[in-house]
């Protein structure tokens, strides 16, 4: 039976699952292993999720354009002073 060395070389980072990176901060390995999924699946994209989303985004992306409108239109007949700000904002439509 194989045991997991108890202290990785200075050369050798660890992440959370166990891999071993040479070389490499697991940050920066792990940031440029979602960025290659990310561009791979670029071709199927159709839109965010609303959830879990990590960097700011426009957040009309989550929505088809007549959702997106209706809404804005419910945010300004609730709150037309744009009090409630969340992470994923929708701001009050305007005037018309």
């Amino acid at each position: 039976m194989k045991t997991a060395p108890r202290r990785l070389s200075r050369e050798i980072g660890s992440d959370p699952l166990g891999c071993a990176l040479a070389d490499v901060h697991p940050a920066q390995a792990v940031g440029a292993a979602l960025r290659s999924v990310r561009d791979a699946m670029m071709p199927w994209r159709v839109g965010d999720y609303p959830n879990f989303v990590e960097e700011p985004t426009d957040a009309s992306g989550f929505f088809d354009a007549a959702t997106w409108e209706r809404l804005r239109r419910v945010k300004s007949r609730y709150d037309p002073s744009d009090l409630f700000r969340g992470n994923h904002h929708v701001p009050p439509a305007g005037p018309g």
